[in-house]
This record gives C-alpha cells, structure tokens and sequence, in this order.
C-alpha cells in the first residue's frame, strides 16, 4: 500500500524526456487523418469510425486500417521505443524487476500473469464458440478462410477514445450508464483520505460501469422503465439479448490481454527488438485469431495504433473488468432474491443489492481487493463460472443451432478451404475442431430450449472483437 501511495520518480531530465515522449505520442494519435485515394483526408471520428463501421468494400477497408497505421503507429514508434526504456527505469528505481511487474504489482496478487492466463483458459471455449459464429456470418460478406482467423479489418472498427458525442441511440445509452456506474464509484469512496479514492483495484471501477450499463439493456428493464413495449418474452429473445452481450464482453478478452501480454514480455527483455511487431502478430493470432489484412514490415509498430497503448495505459484492467462483472452481478443478484437463469436477473429497485454494492463501494482502495470482493460476492477469488453461467444458453444455441451450416458460402482467395459437410468448425490453423468433436470433447452443459432460428443481424455482429479491430 506504501508502495502505491509514494514512488520514485525519474530525474529531471529524464522525466521531462518522458512526458514529453508521452505528450507526442498522444498529439500523434489525436491529430492524425487517412487520405483515401480519391477523396479528402479523414480523421478518425466520425469518418473513419463510419467508414469502418458501415462499408462492405474489402479494398476499402484495408485500405483505412492501414492508412491508420502508417500514420499513427508507424510515427509513435520512434517515440514508443524510448517509453519502453524509461518506463524501465522508472520500474526499477522502485525495486521492480521491469515495468511489467511494477503494473502488475497494482494487483497485489503472487503469479498474476499466470492467473490471467488461467482464467482466460477457462472462457476460451465459449469465445470460440462466438468466433466461429462471426466468421460464418462474416463469410456472407467476404472472402475468408472457413479454418482460419478473421482478417481484423472486417470487424466493424478501428477503435477510439475521445471525446463522445452522444446520440440517441442503444450505444450511448449504454455509455451513459456505464459513467453513472463509475460516478456512483466516486461518490461512495469519497469520504475516505485522497490516496484510497480508488478502485479495489484497477479492474473494479471499469466492472461496476459495465455492471451498470449491462443492466440497463436487459429485457427485462427496458420493458420495466418502458422502452420495450411488450414483456420479453420466447428464447429467441434471450438468445438475441445473449449475443449482443457475448459480443461487447467475451470478445474483448483475449484482445486485452494480449496487449499487455506483449508488453510485459517486451519490458522483461523477452523479445528482440526488431520482433517486437512480430511478436504482437502472434499472440493476436494465438489468443483472439485475428490476423492483419496486408503483410507487416520492419518498420510497423502496430500495439501504439490503439489510444490506451499509446498513452500509458494498462489493459489488463478491461480483462479482469470483464470476469469480475459477472462476479459482482451473481453476489448482487444473490442478494437481492432472484431465482432463474443469471441472464434473466433485474436489479432494478432492489434495496438488498444497493446495500451490498454500497458496502463493498465505499471501501474505495483502502482494503486489499480480495477482501472487497469478498464482500460483494461471498468469494476473495476470480472466477469465470458466473460469465460461464450467465452465457450457458448461448453456447447450448451455439453448438445447437448457430453453427450449423445452413448452405454454400462464396469462394475464392481467402475461402479456399474444404467443405465440412454441411457443418461448421470452431478455432482456427491447427487449432480448428469440427463441432461435432468439440460437442463430444465437452463444455459447459445447460438447460436450454432451443430455439428452431435467430435473427441476430450482422449490424450486430460488427461488434465482435470491438476493440480488436484495431
């Protein structure tokens, strides 16, 4: 705790070399335009956000998912690498080996890198599940391999975080809440001394913003605060309301965790220099099977192309956010009396549950996160079985329905894998299974009525991997 409250800092020079390493990188990514050939140049919101979002035309969008890493990634690297070193230093002025272990350290937890990659095991096989289910979809559209990953251009996104403009929309809606979420944070912590004025730690403030903005798109509230007319009602409904969630949660993992993957192993010294790019590839195609559009060279440094990387955040935050949402959801449903399926719970209006987020809100930082989480859930440790539970429906429907082949897809340069007689595979390269192998290797079972179609539209599906579009 001493530790968080008084650090080192760099010398002068060095420190003022840092800052402003940090502040180009920033002015970098915030200024930067992609010039598509024909048309003026664009900035990233809300043309290329749209573009992204919206067109079909593959050359189009490699075309700005590169354009934006030339210009972005590609001019921050001279500066990255110096961040690199002196981050370093800094780590290791305060009796860290690298960095990497003094962002971990925020943790408080022995062999936490380990225990990530545990806990991201242990969702893996539902994230690829959904993978499998976004290719098909995507192979309506485009070109692409039905064993192989997913080009990342594909995806619906080049990812943002800037200054929001709001509109009337499900989206902002959902944002909106998930800053009331932290603002309720704010206001619960806000008695105790400014050092303990935080999160339990760093994935705890990031968890009760998503609990909060995930509780208001369910069904079940929207129908209560009259913004769906009719009672939910019919699996098919669940089923829809699962996807739309698996693709703003479960998608995100591996691609969090990969980022901060590749720069602990850089900052250990893990990864020559010259492999840096390389070795990011590889971990993306391991962990999230997504793969860049056009060939990479010496002289691409893609990590810094998203906004967090380039200004010195972590991301493994938004991992552990993602498990302990789940977490903190079952504790606060527990408490507040619901029976049924954990997809289905509203808290809307229960005092019990208030009173439990209160309690576990208002310790801010002061107490380790073991201990606040054992207040809010009945357990001091991680776990995935609740996203597990919250998701079984949609994975039974996975295995069920969704994958199965329902008729021919295109073929061409990127779809020039066999036929799987009228089935569909999950995972990828080596790792790619037919489902009927998957099914007979096991997963989570759950009691699920089927459903004989869904409709989850592809404007839905351009949110897989959100942010791992970048």
């Amino acid at each position: 705790m001493m530790r968080k409250a008084f650090q080192m800092e760099l010398n002068e020079e060095d420190g003022k070399n840092l800052s402003q390493i940090l502040s180009n990188m920033s002015t970098i990514y915030s200024t930067a335009q992609v010039c598509l050939q024909g048309q003026q140049c664009m900035e990233l919101d809300p043309e290329l956000t749209n573009i992204m979002a919206n067109s079909r035309n593959y050359s189009q969008l490699v075309e700005v998912w590169e354009g934006w890493r030339k210009n972005v990634s590609r001019k921050i690297k001279p500066y990255y690498l110096q961040y690199l070193e002196l981050m370093n230093e800094k780590a290791k002025l305060n009796d860290f080996s690298d960095a990497g272990q003094m962002w971990r350290n925020e943790y408080e937890t022995e062999g936490f890198q380990e225990a990530m990659e545990g806990l991201y095991r242990e969702i893996r096989p539902i994230y690829k599940l959904v993978h499998a289910y976004v290719r098909k979809r995507l192979r309506e559209h485009y070109q692409i391999d039905p064993r192989g990953a997913l080009p990342v251009c594909v995806l619906g996104d080049i990812w943002g975080r800037i200054k929001m403009c709001t509109q009337v929309t499900m989206d902002d809606l959902q944002v909106a809440h998930h800053e009331l979420g932290h603002v309720q944070y704010f206001m619960q912590y806000a008695h105790l001394p400014l050092t303990y004025r935080d999160g339990a730690n760093g994935g705890f403030h990031e968890a009760i913003g998503e609990l909060v903005g995930a509780m208001m798109e369910t069904p079940q509230h929207l129908n209560k605060v009259g913004l769906l007319p009719h009672p939910p009602s019919g699996p098919e409904m669940g089923v829809n309301h699962l996807m739309m969630a698996a693709l703003q949660t479960v998608t995100t993992l591996p691609f969090h965790l990969v980022h901060d993957l590749w720069r602990w192993r850089v900052w250990r010294g893990e990864v020559e220099e010259d492999k840096y790019n390389e070795e990011f590839w590889k971990l993306m195609l391991e962990y999230a099977g997504v793969e860049p559009p056009v060939p990479r060279t010496d002289k691409d440094l893609d990590p810094p192309a998203l906004f967090h990387v380039a200004n010195n955040y972590d991301m493994i935050r938004y991992f552990t956010r993602t498990i302990l949402q789940f977490q903190i959801l079952e504790g606060l449903c527990r408490a507040a009396g619901h029976e049924g399926p954990l997809h289905t719970c509203d808290l809307h209006g229960s005092e019990e549950a208030g009173k439990v987020l209160a309690s576990g809100l208002a310790l801010g930082s002061s107490k380790p996160w073991p201990e606040v989480l054992k207040i809010l859930t009945g357990s001091s440790n991680m776990s995935t079985r609740p996203l597990r539970q919250f998701f079984a429906p949609l994975e039974e429907w996975l295995k069920d329905k969704g994958l199965r082949d329902t008729g021919p897809r295109d073929t061409g340069p990127r779809d020039s894998g066999p036929r799987d007689n009228g089935q569909e595979g999950v995972g990828w390269g080596k790792d790619w299974r037919r489902l009927n192998d998957l099914i007979n290797y096991g997963g989570v079972a759950s009691a699920v009525t089927t459903t004989t179609a869904t409709t989850t539209t592809i404007t839905i599906l351009l949110l897989f991997l959100l942010i791992v579009s970048t």
